[in-house]
Formats: structure tokens, sequence, C-alpha cells
């Protein structure tokens, strides 16, 4: 009678697997209602396209002003055939959390099946996979951008299962390399279509593919060429639509100067502790000589190395959680791992089991627990008035903004123009509100300008006579420009004569002075 020979890693494997479930679980809940306001850019753009109105935040302004294309789409397609109600504003918000939720899920999974992959050879397998599993589930970064309802997951995931297919053909073991080509081709023009860098990391791993392969036209054939066409077809309608072939948003988020690039290497660093937590002491053995690995770990460098390279030249990233290396945090793991597993072939801990391995693995979870709520104290200082588990807000961390909504929506009736630096929730619940975006996601000019450096130009919001002009003073304090240049915009108009002689105060919220033209009096009334 067949029998399968006892594995000693079994159990440990498994109790990881379920704490890791755990973390996930309980982190999910804590941080569901995470949102940044510019999910509902996104959410706005993809109900238009569902009405007809094409991919843009203003209907007949042909701006690309969102930077996820792919994600808008599924969600435009979701609304148009049905699958998400639009009679509930904040229905395709939840549908966009679940599928971040699920393809956070799919990542986690993912680098359960990377790391399997990765020791095929090595009874302990499962156990290094099951490590991985719950370091990456508790990571609180990760899991809170899996509530973030963006597209940051779905990169995650396409990267994490291209790692997976490439193993093998860095391996020279695959049968199917053709096939497994095309595939990483696939997943990697998935990516692209749905964030910009990813080409970055596209050329990054075809190259390297294409160095270490000895079928160098095969490469060309089955992942270059497919992936071109994709992108070529994707850049072609990009130039009909919007007369462009990069996203507004490159304009309009890039750059900063020297000062932006060092804080971006300093989030990098801290990006790189909170993605691999306790696994972060083990980082330096990883680079051992670890035989088969070696071409492997060199491929998970080049990402991590590209996601560097990405956030120092977009000056960093405002948002909380490190967003920039959510897509790389799975690979980040792996070198922790690939590090305890040089520490533990070292000291021939894999062949005392199961006392030991079970001692360092608790201590190892442990730690990832402290870190966990490290983490969340620190995300929660950083976003500030978010409830936790599904109370307080719907969905969403910008009751403010709410506040700003729900006055247009009393104040206001009809067709509105607004200038205003905050584009999300604010236009999301106000249909009929056209936006001026002094922040430039959907001014071209206001873009440009801030690309080439250039000071912010405030008679051009005022030559288009704005019915409004929203003032943005976060805890009732304007960010100066040294604090955050790229909020000039608030002093500008504020020291504008314009302001003066044509608007007037109409209203004072939390964090939001709202003037109105003077020559519509229906906002005289303050509420």
């Amino acid at each position: 009678m067949n029998s399968t020979p006892h594995n000693p890693y079994r159990k440990i494997s498994i109790l990881l697997l379920c704490i890791g479930l755990v973390f996930l679980l309980v982190q999910t809940i804590d941080y569901i209602n995470f949102t940044v306001d510019d999910v509902f850019i996104s959410l706005r753009i993809a109900k238009n396209a569902a009405a007809g109105n094409g991919f843009v935040y203003n209907p007949g302004e042909l701006v690309e002003g969102h930077s996820d294309p792919l994600w808008v789409a599924a969600l435009a397609l979701g609304l148009k055939s049905g699958i998400i109600s639009s009679e509930s504003p904040m229905a395709v918000l939840w549908a966009a959390k679940i599928l971040s939720c699920l393809f956070g899920f799919l990542t986690i999974a993912g680098l359960y099946i990377l790391i399997r992959r990765l020791f095929e050879a090595s009874p302990p397998a499962p156990f290094y996979a099951s490590l991985a599993f719950a370091a990456l589930a508790s990571c609180g970064p990760f899991v809170l951008w899996s509530c973030g309802a963006l597209e940051m997951t779905l990169v995650a995931c396409c990267y994490v299962f291209a790692a997976v297919i490439a193993i093998p053909l860095l391996r020279n073991t695959t049968k199917h390399e053709s096939r497994s080509l095309l595939g990483i081709a696939l997943l990697f023009a998935i990516a692209s279509l749905s964030r910009p860098e990813p080409p970055l990391f596209a050329a990054v791993t075809m190259l390297y593919l294409f160095i270490k392969s000895g079928k160098k036209l095969r490469v060309i054939a089955w992942c270059g060429i497919p992936y071109l066409l994709i992108m070529g077809a994707f850049l072609l309608w990009r130039w009909q639509t919007y007369h462009e072939l990069v996203p507004n948003t490159f304009y309009a988020k890039t750059g900063g100067g020297l000062m932006a690039s060092i804080l971006a290497v300093k989030s990098s660093l801290g990006a790189l502790a909170a993605m691999c937590g306790s696994l972060a002491v083990f980082l330096p053995f990883a680079f051992h000589d670890n035989g088969k690995i070696r071409s492997v770990r060199a491929l998970l460098i080049f990402f991590i190395a590209a996601a560097v390279l990405f956030t120092i030249y977009s000056g960093g990233d405002w948002m909380p959680g490190f967003r920039f290396y959510i897509p790389v945090a799975a690979m980040m793991i792996t070198i922790g791992i690939i590090g305890i597993r040089s520490v533990f072939v070292r000291m021939d801990l894999e062949a005392e089991i199961p006392k030991r391995i079970i001692r360092v693995s608790l201590v190892v979870m442990i730690l990832a627990a402290s870190n966990m709520m490290l983490m969340r104290n620190l995300l929660r200082s950083e976003i500030g008035g978010m409830p936790t588990g599904f109370a307080g807000l719907p969905g969403q961390s910008v009751g403010d903004h709410v506040e700003v909504a729900q006055w247009l929506e009393h104040y206001t009736s009809g067709p509105i123009t607004v200038a205003l630096g905050e584009a999300g929730i604010i236009g999301f619940l106000n249909p009929n509100m056209r936006l001026i975006d002094m922040n430039g996601l959907m001014d071209k000019k206001i873009a440009a300008d801030r690309k080439a450096g250039r000071p912010f130009d405030a008679d051009y919001i005022f030559n288009r006579k704005p019915d409004l002009i929203m003032i943005y003073i976060p805890k009732g304090h304007i960010p100066s420009p040294a604090d955050n240049p790229q909020a000039d915009y608030n002093f500008k108009i504020l020291n504008n004569p314009h302001l003066k002689n044509e608007y007037q105060l109409a209203a004072q919220l939390t964090s939001f002075d709202i003037y109105n033209r003077k020559d519509t009096p229906q906002f005289n009334a303050r509420p």
C-alpha cells in the first residue's frame, strides 16, 4: 500500500498558515474603512465611462486624470453590466474594495507558491512558504492597501505570479517555455495597463530573461513582442483619446527636486523595514551563495531596485503606508525568507526538527505580531480619524471632504464650476460639479506648469470664472509652500486681488473655506 512520506514540518506549517489567516482577518476588519480621497477620482471616471461620457472626470474635457486605466475600465464594466449597483453611490467603492482585497489575498497565496517553487527540492519548503504567508499577512501596509480600493494589489499579484512563472525558466526546468514566456508577457501587460511604472519592471524582467536564456529569440517572440503589441495598441488608443502618450498625472505628480528625492530614499528604507518586519534581521544573510536560488534572487532584487528608482524619480508619495512598495512587498519578504533559510542551513537547524524550528518560528511570529501593532499605530497616526471595523463612515475615512460634498448638495443645484485642489469624494458625490483642478490632475496647463517648475498661475483660475473656490485647510492650518510645494496654489489664490474683488466667503467648514462669486447671491447665506 502506497503512503505519503511523513513531513515533520507539516504541523508547524499549518500552524503558521492559521496564524497568518488570523492576522489577515483582524487587520482587514481594522483597516476596511481606509480610503484615500484619490480613490474617488477613479470611481467618478468609471461612472462617467459607464454612462457613455468617456474615461474623463469632466464630461467633454479629454484629460486622463487617473493612473489606473484597466482598474477604472473594470469598474466601469461592472457598472455598465449591472453587476455593480448604480443606485447606491458607495456600491462602486465597496466593489473596488472587494477587488483589492481579493487581489491582496491572491498575492499572499502567490507568495506561498513562489516560496514552495523556490525551495521545491527541500523538505522544509512548506514551512518556509507558510512563514512567508504569515509574514505578508501580518504586514500592516500591505493589508491596509488591500482595503484601499485601488489597483496596488492587482499589480502586486501580477508581479508575484510573474516571478513564480520565471523560476523554472531561469532554472531551465520547464517543458513549456513558450507558454511561460507568454504568461509573463500577459501578466506584465495587465500590470502596465493598471499603473504607470510596470513597463520599467517589464523591461527589467524581460532583459534579465533574455540574458539568462539560451533561446534568446524565443524570449523576444513569446514575451517581448506580445507585450509590445498590447502596449502599442493601448498607447494608440490613449493618443487618439487624449492626444498624450502618458497620463496627465505623469506631469502633475512626478518631480519635486533634490529634497523630495532624498526623502524618497529615506522612505525606501522605512518601506524595507515595514514590509519585512522581523525578517529584516535576516536580510544580510540572503546574499550568501545559495546555488540555484542565485538567479531568482537577482531577479527579485531587480524588482525592488526598480521600485526604489521609480519612487525617487516620482519624488516620493504623500499617501500613507509606503504605497509604491506594495507591489514588491512579496519580493522583499522572499529575500528575508532566503536569509532565514541560509541561517537555518548554516546552523544545521533543519536537521533538528521540530523543537528548534518551532521555537524560532514562534519568536518570528511574536515579533511579526509586535510589528503589526507598531505599524497599526504608525499608520493610524498618518491617517487620523479612520474608524476601525465597519463602524462609523460607510467605507471611507475622509469625513471633512464628505462635509463639503454634502454642503454642495444642499446649497447648489444644477451644473456648477468649482476650483478645488481635492478632486475625490467631493466631485464623486456631486456629478453635476465641473472641476477646475488646482492640483493639475484634471488640467493639462497646471500639470505642465508643475512639471516644468513654473509657479502656480492664479490668474488662470480666476480667468475661468469658477462659481466657487474652495481652499483646503487641514487641521485649521494651510500648509506653507515650504512644507508642501505642491500646495502653493492656496497661497497664490488667497493673495490674488481677484479673490477680494470678485468673491466673498460663503462658508467655513471643518477643513475648507468656500468662496463664491459676488454675482451669485444664492450662496450669500452661510450655513
